[in-house]
């Protein structure tokens, strides 16, 4: 009798293995048969997608925080301005997995370099025209007292690109509000009517490229720069959730290789984004399902850090730190961090 259980537990254990085994083998099997399909999607070879995959894995970012600064160019046909309409720290903090979306107004007034902000690119591009943003990094970080890792430069067209390859996103429209005066992107120089309903809408790259390039509606309440500044941040928001929260493109590797190839090579980044570099985030995959948090340099209220203006040479409206007190905007972003 002892002898038979004996044997039947034997029996158990060793279809146990083999049945666990079959499972790592066909696991391993479909990792193997995945990178595959992507290392072809991307024009790379597996042993180099493999080898790219083991260095990031093998030297990950160290720091607590990951920071991202975020440089929005809105060019439109014959207009090849370089000034950055949207300007957003992002940082990431890989212990709570929380991450900030911090926006520093276009306006802002920098009178040792007698500009606003977002020229700053403008003037790096001439100083270095294969990366311009040194000059934004160097004062934003000046300006914060914060450290960015990395650079990225996206223009509005690649925004709606990025988009439409995700199958659209949600946004909540806060405010109906209707624009008349929204710029036709046909070089004419004409303008359309656009109009956005309150509530919870699918936008695709288009609907939500007008969404964040509107700036001229009656509404007091959206026709303003910092109104569109929320909105942006908005879409910034939705293509997150849409990246982290609807996971189902992750399975389908052509998906990802073509996600891939767009942040990779047609998005600027400084230093270059790679494979082994976005590998070695992987602390921060806590982020996938962390708290966000917004924040922005206020000019409006008794919690104003920055006063209006004018500029004294060409009578430009600028915003200016309240009584040239730029400690406290650092103070203030230090306190939003994650």
């Amino acid at each position: 009798m002892i002898k038979s259980l004996n044997m039947l537990t034997k029996k158990i254990f060793w279809g146990g293995l083999v049945f666990l085994g079959g499972i790592i083998l066909l696991l391993g099997g479909g990792v193997f048969y995945y990178l595959h399909l992507f290392s072809r999607g991307i024009k790379k070879s597996d042993k180099e997608v493999w080898r790219s995959i083991y260095q990031g894995a093998a030297h990950p970012h160290q720091n607590k925080y990951l920071s991202f600064l975020v440089l929005g160019l809105d060019e439109r046909k014959n207009n090849s301005s370089l000034l950055t309409d949207t300007i957003i720290v992002v940082v990431l903090n890989k212990e709570t997995g929380n991450y900030l979306l911090f926006s520093l107004p276009r306006d802002l007034w920098l009178d040792d370099l007698k500009t606003k902000i977002n020229a700053l690119y403008f003037y790096g591009q001439k100083r270095n025209p294969q990366d311009g943003t040194f000059l934004v990094k160097e004062k934003v970080e000046e300006i914060l007292k914060w450290p960015i890792d990395y650079t990225v430069v996206l223009k509005m067209d690649q925004v709606k690109k990025l988009i439409d390859l995700l199958g659209g996103v949600w946004v909540e429209v806060e405010h109906s509000f209707t624009d008349e005066e929204y710029p036709l992107d046909d070089g004419t120089g004409r303008v359309t009517t656009i109009s956005f309903e309150k509530g919870r809408h699918l936008f695709d790259g288009e609907k939500a490229l007008q969404f964040m390039r509107s700036r001229k509606s009656r509404n007091p309440l959206e026709g303003n720069d910092d109104a569109r500044q929320k909105r942006q941040k908005k879409v910034v928001l939705a293509i997150r959730n849409k990246l982290f929260e609807d996971k189902s493109w992750l399975i389908n590797p052509h998906k990802v290789a073509t996600l891939f190839l767009f942040f990779t090579e047609e998005i600027r980044s400084f230093p270059p984004l790679t494979l082994e570099r976005l590998v070695s985030f992987w602390p921060f995959a806590k982020v996938l399902g962390g708290e966000e948090k917004e924040g922005e340099i206020s000019w409006r209220g008794k919690e104003a850090l920055l006063v209006p203006g004018r500029d004294s040479l060409y009578g430009l409206w600028i915003l200016l730190p309240k009584e040239n007190n730029w400690q406290k905007i650092s103070e203030y972003f230090h306190q939003q961090l994650p």
